[in-house]
């Protein structure tokens, strides 16, 4: 059913535009997305309600401008409900930048985690992790590379579900329902696994390079918005230079988005984005750096230079922003704390070390003292990293690996060396990385754009993956009191979807193709107001 709303207070998500109160003239239609198609509303009139820069409501039924209203809904449409929403708030549903939800969209294709939050968009494939391309007999390498992030693969009836393209993915979810807007990362470590035979983790060689290249080219063409990768996990993490700026070259050549999980969060932040920055300049392309934080208490004081670094180089004339939760604790693999030569060995390799104790003591060591990489377990302490899922039990979810060592009676490395034994490959942890300070710093950049960067293998979820909408509205409140909420939206809308080429679908204008929220209580808005129809 068409709708005229009323006396709503607009929250646009065009940035710098303040809240206004207006008359929506909304035609129901159908949006179409890169998967199935959904209910919506196309915006066909907006008429403002501003007198002598005053913001009048009107409430009164017999009033001029009310009949005024009614009329043009009565040319404009033939059916329609009116509603008065007496000066209650409305924004477009909301744009997560950096998700891991691929399996979770298969799994679950109502997506209840994103839309009880009202998250109608999510960019996937981030950090490198991405299920396209898939090439024949490199499908099990691929499987065991994203299990810790994105859970097990699909399977029906017993056996896997398999594609080999995004275009080949794409139709699966399509198949599943998947109404949701994703869009869609062409990830490194798959380029990797595809391109390269036996072990990816090891340098590239030039035929396998031209062959990754060739792929993400073909997957842009498919679709993919852009290339992603993630310096600090395997296998991206063996890559090199000339191998980063020829995949950036087809970046560049078809104008998508470089996204970056920096090499490293912590000691060398800051000489990580100078390389992810580096990277781009040379390349020239557009480059957006993943949840941007400091790692570690005592690199905190290191914010503000990170700061400067993307400012000056987007004053400079790169393209350049930045995503962050808004959550002062991370979530990823459990094995990313493992150093680089453990990282660089096959599963079963690994595996088979983990089970010797000089081994086990060598790479204590490494992990430690790191020497060329960022080692997590020395930054945060075994106290501040916690269970968050494992494949094989839910005894230790939400203990921290000290803890568990303290109930074993072991070592807090040979306790973390036995879970990882037992974990069935499938070992998710949570980390406290930064504090509230830094996180306030980074949130309320104007470069900075919402993500939830949410993870759903395993059973036990953290908290991003389903409340972070929630989380940054009132974080937003706490930390900008004065001008939060249409900055927030601002944010988590028009900043993101403009990135992408998207606004039609995450702003309030003429021509958007939208849902509405009420973003003060967060319900969905037509439920959230007694309609007075004319």
């Amino acid at each position: 059913m068409n709708k005229v709303l009323f006396n709503a207070k607009i929250y646009s998500g065009i940035e710098g535009q303040e809240p206004y109160i207006a008359t929506l003239f909304l035609k129901e239609t159908m949006a179409e997305g890169p998967l199935a198609p959904y209910s919506a509303y196309e915006v066909v009139r907006i008429i403002p309600q501003v007198f002598n820069k005053l913001v009048y409501f009107f409430s009164d039924r017999n009033d001029s401008h009310f009949q005024e209203i009614t009329d043009i809904a009565r040319q404009e449409f033939q059916d329609f409900e009116f509603y008065n929403a007496h000066g209650a708030s409305a924004c477009p549903e909301f744009l997560d930048f950096h998700e891991h939800s691929e399996f979770y969209s298969y799994n679950c294709p109502s997506l209840d985690a994103k839309r009880r939050q009202h998250i109608r968009g999510s960019v996937v494939g981030n950090c490198g992790i991405s299920v396209y391309p898939v090439v024949k007999e490199r499908e099990s390498v691929l499987m065991d590379s994203v299990l810790s992030t994105l859970g097990v693969w699909p399977e029906e009836d017993g056996k896997k579900v398999m594609w080999k393209d995004l275009d080949g993915f794409k139709t699966v979810l399509k198949n599943r329902g998947v109404s949701n807007r994703l869009y869609f990362l062409t990830g490194h470590a798959a380029l990797r696994i595809a391109a390269m035979e036996g072990n990816p983790n090891r340098p590239a060689t030039d035929k396998e390079i031209d062959r990754m290249c060739g792929y993400l080219k073909d997957m842009i063409d498919q679709g993919s918005i852009g290339f992603s990768t993630g310096l600090y996990y395997a296998p991206c993490l063996f890559a090199s230079e000339k191998e980063l700026l020829s995949l950036l070259k087809v970046v560049s050549s078809t104008s998508t988005l470089f996204a970056i999980h920096i090499r490293e969060e912590g000691n060398r932040v800051v000489e990580s984005i100078d390389e992810a920055i580096s990277l781009a300049q040379k390349a020239s392309c557009r480059l957006q750096i993943s949840h941007l934080k400091a790692v570690g208490e005592r690199n905190q004081i290191k914010v503000p230079i990170m700061l400067y670094q993307i400012e000056k180089a987007h004053k400079n004339g790169l393209d350049v922003m930045f995503d962050q939760y808004p959550y002062t604790y991370g979530s990823t693999s459990l094995f990313s704390l493992l150093p680089p030569s453990a990282l660089a060995l096959t599963k079963d390799e690994l595996m088979t070390k983990m089970k010797d104790k000089k081994w086990r003591e060598a790479t204590k060591y490494e992990m430690e003292n790191p020497n060329g990489f960022e080692s997590i377990a020395e930054l945060c302490t075994f106290d501040n990293i916690f269970i968050q899922a494992l494949g094989n039990t839910k005894e230790y979810d939400g203990m921290s690996i000290s803890s568990i060592a303290k109930s074993l009676g072991k070592d807090p490395y040979d306790a973390f060396f036995d879970i990882l034994l037992s974990s069935s490959s499938l070992a998710v942890m949570k980390d406290t990385t930064t504090n509230i300070d830094s996180l306030k710093q980074i949130y309320t950049h104007p470069l900075s754009i919402f993500a939830s960067d949410s993870l759903y293998a395993g059973d036990n979820w953290h908290e991003r993956s389903t409340n972070c909408v929630f989380e940054s509205l009132s974080l937003d409140v706490k930390f900008r009191p004065k001008t939060s909420l249409y900055s927030s939206i601002a944010r988590m809308t028009g900043r993101g979807s403009k990135r992408i080429g998207e606004q039609k679908y995450f702003t309030i204008a003429q021509g958007s193709v939208i849902n509405l929220v009420n973003p003060v209580t967060m319900a969905p808005y037509f439920d959230s107001f007694v309609p007075s129809k004319q």
